[in-house]
């Protein structure tokens, strides 16, 4: 009887716990398929039937694969990447000097169709493609309006939205990817992108800079309303929650809502980038560090709701090209370093903020609202008598108003011990008049 109840008993552990299967992404056992010769639409479309036909988990490797003249229809295709501004897309516009293409041989997954996608779970795109073609036109054009307005429209045009298990892509010489490009692809692990960027150096106003360079002045001024390029386009890699990490080494301008919702997303590396564009981090919650060796405009809700985000630095130290107030004239000097509008709204764990190289900042409304209650900031500031800074004059709407409003304790690490951030006008001034709100000043009297 002893044995009979035994018998059962394993019977039904074993019911209640079903033979573990192997990953069926295991990418050691994945079938190499490769492909060389003109990619043009016919082959593309080829290759995918052939991938669905098999019915098995394949590693994709393109790079031998050419262009055919003419191609404009799926696989690489040759097209045009043309500037953005604040209408839209400029055809009138060339991207910058002559040595900056406005032609590009550009990899097109043919969106609109299905079948094999399912099944490719490595892709290595032909060496051949200097760029991921943009979705559509359409989105191309309403990615310049507000993301709440069209995300859901726009988020079926992802380029690559039937690669349903890709778990790795890699662009060897790719230096642009386009807007839409791997939208909730969520299984997206691994991206190799090395190449992606661009150096565009236009020429200098004499008049509002006298005797700088034009390197110098491209590293102080860039923005989309000049029509400079995107590298990395809006809403690229939107929703890719398995993404950890990511490196860029060249990409200049990181577009709107690029990186939004990625949460698993623990490191970014972006070493040249002067621009991190509207809501592109927004929702990153396991971002706990983040450093930018160049960026000097932070964009409208960049960071938003990165809630574990503790410590964001700005290594910059931009040129000083122009005189006056930071909102003279009624425009933004770009030789300072700029967090716009809630940059940072809903950093709860926001303990570190350190721009310590950078001349003058400027905090824009709400940039530093609902981040917590305490915040060591790391400024620039230089002794009485000096010519480069102009102080850090704010208005106190930039740590928001009312129930947004959460410091209540601010203490400002100064590099040199001077009296231009606590004196009239200055940041630790404003803070300091705010009802609530301690300043201290660690090592030095204000």
């Amino acid at each position: 009887m002893k044995k009979i109840a035994v018998l059962v008993l394993t019977v039904f552990i074993l019911a209640a716990c079903p033979e573990l299967k192997e990953d069926p992404y295991d990418t050691e056992d994945l079938t190499t398929v490769t492909f060389s010769g003109e990619l043009d639409a016919d082959a593309w479309l080829e290759l995918l039937d052939d991938i669905a036909r098999k019915g098995e988990n394949v590693r994709l490797d393109l790079r031998k694969a050419s262009y055919k003249e003419g191609n404009r229809a799926g696989g690489l295709i040759e097209t045009s990447l043309y500037p953005f501004t604040s209408s839209g897309v400029d055809k009138s516009k060339p991207l910058g000097p002559a040595a900056e293409q406005d032609h590009y041989i550009a990899f097109d997954p043919f969106p609109a169709i299905r079948w094999g996608k399912d099944k490719i779970v490595e892709i290595i795109l032909p060496e051949a493609a200097q760029m991921i073609n943009h979705a559509t036109e359409n989105a191309v054009l309403r990615s310049r309006s507000r993301p709440e307005d069209y995300e859901d429209k726009n988020l079926e045009h992802s380029a690559f939205r039937h690669f349903t298990n890709l778990r790795s892509v890699t662009g060897s010489h790719v230096a642009h990817i386009g807007n839409y490009a791997f939208v909730d692809r969520d299984k997206l692990e691994t991206v190799n992108f090395q190449s992606v960027g661009h150096t565009v150096f236009p020429k200098v106003d004499p008049a509002a800079a006298a005797g700088v360079s034009d390197e110098e002045y491209w590293h102080s001024r860039n923005d989309l309303e000049q029509g400079f390029r995107v590298d990395i386009g809006h809403f690229a890699f939107k929703g890719c929650t398995a993404l950890k990490s990511v490196t860029f080494n060249s990409a200049v301008v990181i577009g709107r809502n690029a990186f939004q919702d990625c949460t698993s997303l623990e490191s970014v590396t972006f070493p040249a980038a002067l621009m991190i564009g509207d809501n592109a981090f927004e929702g990153c919650t396991s971002l706990t560090e983040v450093f930018f060796e160049k960026a000097t405009q932070i964009c409208h809700e960049a960071f938003k709701n990165a809630s574990s985000l503790k410590k964001a630095a700005f290594n910059v130290n931009p040129l000083r090209f122009t005189s006056g107030t930071p909102a003279a004239g009624g425009e933004l000097l770009y030789d300072s370093v700029i967090f716009f509008d809630q940059a940072f709204s809903g950093c709860t764990a926001l303990e570190t903020l350190d721009i310590r190289n950078a001349w003058n900042v400027v905090f824009l409304t709400g940039s530093l609202e609902n981040i917590g209650t305490a915040l060591n900031m790391h400024l620039f500031d230089e002794p009485v008598g000096g010519t480069k800074s102009s102080g850090h004059p704010q208005m106190p709407a930039f740590l928001g108003t009312g129930s947004r409003r959460t410091l209540t304790s601010v203490i400002i690490h100064r590099p040199v011990d001077g009296l231009k951030i606590a004196g009239p006008g200055g940041i630790g001034d404003v803070i300091n008049g705010i009802a609530g709100i301690t300043v201290t000043y660690p090592g030095s009297t204000p």
